[in-house]
């Protein structure tokens, strides 16, 4: 594996010795810019023996026009040097516009390079839409992933973690470019996941190169089936806790005064109509559950309407032992946390059907923090109960990361959405593989992630 940098004309031409194995630079944009400091970069690069690329930063005009332009600035640099296309979004008027119009863009891009200097070019593009471009291309032409690692990674940090995985025609990324700051040198990084014999293959006409595919994490451990609770109608330290970890709290088996363990009830038994004895809703303070351990507990509105949500006799009192204890124990070994089917008390209204857009805005958020029952408030905050809740919970179902960990449950790591595609996190992954959609830890705007959450969360269920 090589290691190396790719510059333009905002890096100085002394940027290359940052270089170990090869540069890349910037010659040309759209039909009419070229890169004062190319031939200088190029030059001076080529002089202290570092493998050479050239790259053309699409503007989507004409296909052929720009890659006629790109191949005339670049003639003295065929032959030894590779050559690729630079697909993003920002000057670029095609990308983004889907699969169709960005494949045929860039398949007459290669084509025409191909037919001017024999020599096929590499593709850059970001993880997330390297399956709108692939089918087009990935038979001739080798992949430039973009796709970062968070802070300021070095070589070995980027090869420590290993080239990226890949759901497109692409068996591999041939090049990785893993950060814009390596090392803290505001420069790109990346990697070629081959050796100097391979990388002269791809300069030259018609030179073919198939880099090695990473090797395929094990798949990961199934998490551990829950230990069956002893339906003995005791509310103990077991008994709290798997109640806790169902309803995506922090699981220490203690009932707290507050407790976010009883608020998160209280807002479930809100929502499913159960009510207190005086037919009304719960206040959501954290308080008026206790443990019946050491003897019936005294009478609480909330324990009023646990009873009523688990179908038992309602007098507002956890005996010693408790037949509402016993419902819940039983539902808890299930892994669930439900209503008894015929609730009597009136449930409350419906809410309001969330409109199914795959965008993460305020209505969305307090939904999902209702369901998860935590503040229900419409932001995500940082750190936030509600994402702590749901990496608990994603946690306990075995969805992992794309290292196929577990979650940290910090409280970060959801975004929202609405005014542009959000960053790559971890817990968006695990959050895809859930809910069965499309894996790049990314939220698009729009996103079938949170399409599905969504239509999960109108079905009052996560």
């Amino acid at each position: 594996m090589l290691r190396g940098i790719d510059i333009s004309a905002y890096q100085t031409v002394t940027s290359v010795n940052s270089g170990p194995d090869f540069v890349i630079c910037k010659a040309t944009e759209g039909t009419s810019y070229v890169s004062s400091l190319c031939d200088q970069q190029y030059q001076a690069a080529k002089k202290a023996g570092k493998l050479l690329g050239v790259y053309h930063y699409a503007h989507g005009t004409s296909a052929t026009a720009e890659a006629t332009f790109f191949v005339n600035n670049i003639k003295g640099y065929v032959g030894e040097a590779i050559l690729c296309l630079d697909w993003e979004a920002g000057s670029n008027s095609v990308f983004g516009t889907g699969e169709a119009a960005e494949g045929a863009w860039v398949s007459a891009f290669a084509n025409q390079v191909h037919a001017l200097t024999q020599v096929w070019p590499l593709v850059y593009v970001q993880g997330s839409a390297d399956q709108r471009v692939d089918d087009a291309v990935y038979q001739h032409c080798g992949l430039w992933l973009a796709q970062w690692l968070s802070g300021s990674p070095s070589f070995e940090t980027a090869i420590a973690n290993g080239i990226p995985r890949l759901d497109s025609k692409w068996s591999a990324a041939t090049l990785w470019q893993f950060t814009d700051n390596v090392g803290g040198l505001k420069l790109d990084g990346d990697l070629f996941n081959g050796d100097a014999a391979a990388w002269r293959r791809l300069a030259g006409k018609d030179g073919t190169y198939t880099p090695p595919a990473p090797t395929p994490s094990p798949a990961p451990a199934p998490a551990p089936s829950p230990t069956t609770l002893t339906v003995d109608g005791l509310l103990g330290p077991a008994t709290i806790k798997r109640w806790q970890q169902v309803m995506g709290t922090t699981a220490d088996g203690v009932i707290s005064s507050p407790s976010a363990l009883v608020k998160a009830v209280q807002t479930r038994l809100n929502a499913a109509g159960a009510r207190d004895w005086d037919g009304k809703t719960l206040v959501v303070d954290g308080l008026g559950i206790t443990s019946n351990v050491n003897g019936a507990t005294p009478k609480t509105r909330t324990q009023w309407a646990l009873e009523a949500f688990l179908g038992t006799t309602r007098d507002g009192i956890l005996s010693k032992p408790s037949a509402c204890i016993k419902a819940l124990q039983t539902q808890l070994n299930a892994g669930h946390f439900n209503p008894v089917a015929g609730l009597t008390p009136t449930p409350a209204p419906a809410p309001a059907q969330l409109t199914v857009d795959g965008l993460l805005g305020s209505a969305t958020i307090k939904r999902w923090q209702q369901v998860m029952g935590t503040t229900a408030d419409g932001v995500i905050s940082k750190p936030s109960a509600l994402v702590k809740a749901v990496q608990t919970r994603l946690n306990s179902l075995g969805c992992r990361d794309w290292d196929g960990k577990a979650l940290v449950v910090d409280g970060i790591g959801i975004y929202s959405n609405l005014s542009a595609a959000t960053a790559k996190s971890r817990t968006q992954w695990a959050l895809q593989v859930h809910l069965g959609t499309s894996r790049d830890g990314i939220l698009s705007k729009p996103s079938a992630c949170v399409k599905a959450l969504q239509t999960k969360l109108n079905a009052n269920t996560f």
